[in-house]
C-alpha cells in the first residue's frame, strides 16, 4: 500500500475544500491509497516528503488570476496557484493529468479511473497561466438548486473561474422549473419569493467555498430602489409612473393597454431626471456596500428594444450617452463610500449605437461588455467577409431600430464603443447555449463554433467570456461547454484534440464511432439552414431528414443498444435516438406543408421529450426547447422567411 502525505497550508475555506477534494478523489481512483492530512501555518521547503496544497511564494498571489504551479515527483512535492481558487483548479488539473474527466455537470459527468497509485504514478509538472481572466457562466433556463449547484461544482473542475448568479435570487429561473409551462406530464407547483431567496444564500454560500468570482445583480436596477423585487408579483408605488419612458406620448409599464399589464422588466425610466438617476445609484450604493464578495456588479438597464423615453431632455443625448451618465455618478458615489466594486457595463440593443456627448470618467472602475444577442451563429464572430472598419452604420433612430445579425456590422458597433473608451476592459457575453444548440442536435457544429470563438477573444481585445447559458445543456453530450472551457484555458488547443479527448473519456472505445455518428447528426441537420441562414438546403430537406432516420436506426443497433447500460453517456446517447427521429418527423412535416401533420407531430414529440425529463433533467432544458421548435422552426418554413443574411 502507498501513503501519501497531504500538507494543507493554512485555514482558508477554499484550500481546505481542494484538500478534501484531492483526497476524495485519489481515493476514488485506489481505494487502498492510504493518505495523511496535516495542516501547516505556512509553506516550508525544507519538508519534501509531502505534498503540499494551498499558497506559496512560488506563485505571487493575485486574487484576479489563476495561474497554476503543480510540481509533484514520486508523489511528493507542491500544489499552488496565484489564488485559493487557483490552488483549486489546479487540483483539479492534478487528477485530470492522473486520467480524470468532468464532461458536464452533475455526479455521472465524473470519469474517474480506477488505478493503483504508487508513487511512481504519482508525478505531474505543470505551470501554466489561463488565457482568459474572466472565465464564467451565467445562469438562464428553467432551473433549481440541483441543476445550479451542479453547474456551480463543475466550473473549477473544467478550469472555468466565476459565475454569475443574475438578478437578486434565481426567482425567474426557479419559476420557469416549477411551473413546468408546455410539460403535459406534471402540474403546476407552487414556490414562494422567499423559498426562493433561502436557496440563493446556499447557491452564495457554495460560491464562496470554491472562491469563484462572483458576477451579480443584472437588470433590476431600476426597480428595486423602487421596492419591485418580484417582476410577477408588485404594486406600482404612488407617482412611480411618472418615472418611466415616456412613449408614444405615454408614461407607463412597457406594453400595458386596456388588455394588458405589459412587461415592468421591459419598462426604462426617464433618465434625463435627476431624481431617478440619484435614487438608482444610491439603491446600487448600498448593493454593493452590503455585498463585497461580489467580483462585480453587472450595471445593466431595462431589456428589449425600442423601448427608450422619448420626452424632450432624453432625446437631446442618445440611451447610451444617458447610460454613461449614469454610471459616472454611480462611480463618483462608490468612490466617495470607498467603494472599490468593478461594475460591468453592457452594449446590446439600442446601446449598440456608442456615445457621442459623454465618455467614462474612470475607465479603470469599469468592464466593457458587449451582447451580441442579435447575432447568427452560423459563423464565428472572427470570421468576418469585409473589414468592419469599412462598414458605415446605420444612423440612430429613437425608437426604430433594426438590430444586426452578421458578424461584421456588430464588431463594427463594437469599434466604435472601443475607439469612444479607448481605455476600458471588455469581455463578451455570448449565447451559443441558451437557444442556438437546439438547432444543432448532434452537438459537433456548435461546439466548434464556440471554441472558436472563445480561442479567437484576441482578435477584439477580449479579456474573458461570459456563457449566458442553460444550466441543463449535455444532451447528447457536454462537449460544447467542456470545448468552451478548455478554449478559454488555452487559445491555442486544438478543438479536434478535445471532441477526440472527450469522446474516449464518455464513450471509451468507441469514442470514434460516437464522434463520427453525432458529427454526421450534426451536418444533415444543418444548422445554418435551422437558424435560416442558408436558404439553399431546402432543396434536399427532407432527404436529410430521412437519411437522419436511417444513420439513427443502423447506429442504434450495431452501437447504441448493446452499450446502453455502460453508463449514463451511453444512457443519454440511447434517449437522444428516438429524440433525433421524432426532431426530423417535425422538420420534415413542416417541409411537406402538411399542417395536421404538423400539429400531429408537435403534441407527439411535446410528450416524448417531456416523458424524457426524470431521466434527463440535468442534461436537457426543456422548456427553452419547446420555444425553439415552436416558433423558429416556423419561422425557417415561412413562405418569405424574415430577417435572413446571406452567408
Amino acid at each position: 500500500m502507498t501513503t501519501i502525505t497531504l500538507a494543507k497550508i493554512g485555514t482558508h475555506l477554499t484550500v481546505s475544500f481542494a484538500t478534501d477534494e484531492l483526497a476524495r478523489y485519489l481515493k476514488m481512483m485506489d481505494k487502498y491509497l492510504l493518505i495523511d492530512q496535516r495542516t501547516y501555518d505556512e509553506y516550508d521547503a525544507s519538508l519534501t516528503d509531502v505534498v503540499w496544497v494551498g499558497l506559496t511564494p512560488l506563485v505571487e498571489y493575485n486574487k484576479l488570476d489563476d495561474e497554476i504551479l503543480i510540481d509533484v515527483k514520486d508523489g511528493c512535492g507542491v500544489i499552488t496557484g496565484a489564488s485559493e481558487r487557483a490552488v483549486l483548479i489546479a487540483v483539479y488539473r492534478f487528477l485530470r493529468e492522473l486520467g480524470c474527466r468532468w464532461i458536464r455537470p452533475g455526479d455521472d459527468g465524473e470519469i474517474i479511473p480506477e488505478k493503483c497509485l504508487d508513487k511512481a504514478v504519482l508525478n505531474v509538472n505543470v505551470h501554466e497561466i489561463p488565457a482568459r481572466r474572466y472565465r464564467v457562466i451565467a445562469i438562464e433556463g428553467a432551473s433549481m438548486y440541483e441543476h445550479i449547484y451542479n453547474m456551480i461544482n463543475w466550473i473549477p473542475k473544467v478550469g472555468m473561474n466565476a459565475y454569475y448568479t443574475q438578478n437578486l435570487s434565481p426567482a425567474s429561473f426557479y419559476r420557469t422549473w416549477y411551473n413546468h409551462r408546455y410539460n403535459p406530464f406534471r402540474e403546476a407547483e407552487d414556490i414562494t419569493f422567499d423559498a426562493i431567496a433561502h436557496s440563493s444564500v446556499r447557491i452564495d454560500e457554495e460560491i464562496d467555498k470554491r472562491s469563484l468570482g462572483h458576477l451579480a445583480v443584472g437588470h433590476g436596477w431600476l426597480l428595486y430602489p423602487y421596492g419591485i423585487f418580484d417582476k410577477s408579483n408588485y404594486t406600482l408605488a404612488p407617482g412611480m409612473e411618472e418615472n418611466f419612458a415616456l412613449i408614444n406620448g405615454k408614461r407607463g409599464v412597457w406594453g400595458a393597454d386596456e388588455n394588458n399589464k405589459g412587461n415592468i422588466g421591459f419598462t426604462h425610466f426617464c433618465y434625463s431626471k435627476k431624481s431617478v438617476r440619484d435614487k438608482v445609484v444610491e439603491w446600487a450604493v448600498e448593493y454593493c456596500r452590503n455585498n463585497p464578495s461580489v467580483t462585480f456588479i453587472r450595471f445593466i438597464l431595462a431589456d428589449g428594444m425600442n423601448n427608450w423615453c422619448e420626452c424632450e431632455d432624453c432625446k437631446k443625448m442618445r440611451p447610451a450617452d444617458w447610460y454613461m451618465v449614469l454610471i459616472n455618478e454611480l462611480d463618483e458615489a462608490l468612490t466617495a463610500a470607498g467603494l472599490d466594486t468593478k461594475v460591468s457595463f453592457v452594449i446590446y440593443v439600442d446601446l449598440l449605437w456608442a456615445p457621442v456627448q459623454v465618455k467614462l470618467k474612470n475607465p479603470d472602475r469599469f468592464i466593457m461588455n458587449l451582447s451580441p444577442s442579435s447575432r447568427t451563429y452560423t459563423r464565428p464572430l472572427y470570421d468576418t467577409k469585409v473589414d468592419p472598419e469599412s462598414i458605415e452604420l446605420p444612423e440612430f433612430k429613437l425608437n426604430d431600430n433594426t438590430f444586426p445579425r452578421d458578424v461584421e456590422s456588430i464588431i463594427a458597433h463594437f469599434n466604435a464603443w472601443r475607439r469612444w473608451n479607448s481605455e476600458c476592459k471588455c469581455v463578451i457575453f455570448d449565447y451559443h447555449l441558451m437557444w442556438d444548440h437546439y438547432l444543432d442536435p448532434g452537438y459537433t457544429t456548435c461546439a466548434k463554433i464556440l471554441h472558436m470563438d472563445v480561442t479567437g477573444l484576441d482578435r477584439f481585445g477580449f479579456d474573458g467570456f461570459i456563457s449566458c447559458q442553460e444550466q441543463r445543456a449535455a444532451f447528447p453530450t457536454g462537449l460544447p461547454m467542456y470545448a468552451m472551457a478548455q478554449g478559454l484555458w488555452d487559445k491555442n488547443s486544438k478543438f479536434e484534440e478535445i471532441s477526440r479527448d472527450y469522446y474516449a473519456a464518455a464513450f471509451g472505445e468507441d469514442g470514434p464511432q460516437v464522434e463520427a455518428y453525432l458529427a454526421k447528426i450534426s451536418e444533415l441537420f444543418d444548422s445554418s439552414f435551422m437558424r435560416n441562414d442558408h436558404k439553399e438546403a431546402h432543396v434536399d430537406v427532407i432527404e436529410r431528414m430521412d437519411a437522419i432516420d436511417a444513420l439513427v436506426d443502423e447506429f442504434k443497433a450495431s452501437h447504441i443498444e448493446p452499450n446502453k447500460e455502460v453508463n449514463a453517456s451511453w444512457k443519454y446517447l440511447w434517449y437522444h435516438t428516438d429524440y433525433c427521429k421524432h426532431y426530423a418527423e417535425l422538420v420534415r412535416r413542416y417541409a411537406k406543408e402538411d399542417e395536421a401533420g404538423i400539429e400531429e407531430q408537435t403534441k407527439a414529440f411535446t410528450a416524448y421529450h417531456f416523458s424524457l425529463e426524470p431521466m434527463t433533467h440535468t442534461v436537457l432544458d426543456n422548456y427553452y426547447f419547446d420555444e425553439v421548435y415552436q416558433r423558429w422552426i416556423k419561422r425557417v418554413f415561412a413562405n418569405k422567411p424574415t430577417n435572413t443574411v446571406d452567408f
